[in-house]
């Protein structure tokens, strides 16, 4: 039974230590030591003058403000008509008074790199985005990124061309950066490698007292253990008998006796 018990707690160990260190190695490799994760969140185009993402916001695991704490937010954008972009969060009435009159793509539904594009027709060219004064947070350039730490339901993110033109097609990347992200995925992995090798050594441990438990095989003749310990002795060489000589009595010391008479 307590052999048992260990293979079984042993092999879960085992388990546990090899999922415990993955997660936490994959947490290093991601973020290394400058403890920044990214993924790509998809591909969004429009035909109009900017993409506008109402109500913008960032859906967390418990309380965003609390994540925030902890970590903080970024929006990447990648260009893919070789212009420069603009990235920028404001509220929505001032976004919706900057582009009313100029065509505007209208994206939701983020998610799994696919994007829902809603176009809304527009005959004016909006003004340099860089030159307006309600932005809470911007970027430009070829790869911008912008922090998201000003998003929220009341606010709009809107990427259009640093250069008002229609057409605007990005790749967008959604950042994690925080500092304990690379002490957590190292601390898992060492905890890992720990657990993994207890676990090994309970299973170890079983298959011992397993073998030590076992009867052992019986045997017809000597055991084998006890020939292989037989060692012969040196060999004799015994000589042969010499003949030995019987010497018989001569007749003259032979004494005849006379067969009796009758009478």
């Amino acid at each position: 039974m307590k052999r048992a018990l260990l293979a079984i707690v042993g092999a879960f160990m085992i388990v546990v230590g090899l999922g415990v260190g993955g997660v936490g190695g994959s947490l290093a490799f991601l973020s290394g030591p400058d403890g920044v994760v990214s993924a790509d969140a998809g591909r969004v185009s429009g035909n109009g003058y900017a993409l506008v993402f109402n109500e913008f916001t960032i859906n967390t695991v418990g309380d965003p403000t609390t994540v925030r704490q902890f970590a903080e937010f970024e929006l990447g954008a990648t260009s893919l008509t070789g212009k420069d972009i603009f990235m920028g969060i404001a509220p929505a009435a001032q976004v919706n008074e900057y582009l009313e009159l100029s065509a505007r793509d209208v994206v939701s539904d983020l998610t799994d790199g696919t994007a829902r594009v809603v176009p809304i027709p527009g005959k004016s060219v909006p003004a340099t985005p860089a030159d307006q004064k309600f932005w809470t947070a911007q970027a430009q350039g070829a790869d911008p990124k912008i922090s998201l730490a000003q998003s929220g339901d009341d606010q709009t993110l809107v990427i259009m061309n640093a250069v008002p033109e229609p057409q605007v097609t990005v790749d967008v990347t959604l950042g994690l950066t925080s500092p304990a992200i690379f002490p957590v995925g190292l601390g898992l992995l060492i905890l890992g490698v720990l657990i993994f090798v207890l676990g090994v050594w309970l299973l170890i441990r079983a298959i011992r007292a397993g073998r030590r438990s076992d009867p052992p095989a019986p045997t017809d003749g000597p055991s084998t253990s006890a020939m292989a310990d037989y060692q012969p002795g040196p060999q004799v060489v015994v000589p042969p008998a010499a003949p030995q000589t019987v010497v018989l009595p001569t007749p003259e010391h032979a004494q005849v006796s006379s067969p009796p008479t009758q009478g």
